[in-house]
């Protein structure tokens, strides 16, 4: 593995378990999960992040 490898993640809120971490594939990905949890939940909040 490589040690400079990005990783992508997307963290979301929700009201029954707080805040849960996904790892994604790119920032693309993410994004598009994002759009698609803050649609069906209701609950806006996410944010991708870009970790080592």
């Amino acid at each position: 593995m490589n040690a400079q490898a990005e990783s992508f993640w997307l963290i979301l809120q929700n009201s029954t378990y707080g805040i849960e971490k996904i790892e994604m594939k790119n920032m693309s990905q993410c994004e598009e999960q994002g759009k698609e949890y803050k649609k069906s939940s209701g609950i806006p909040r996410y944010l991708c992040l870009i970790g080592k």
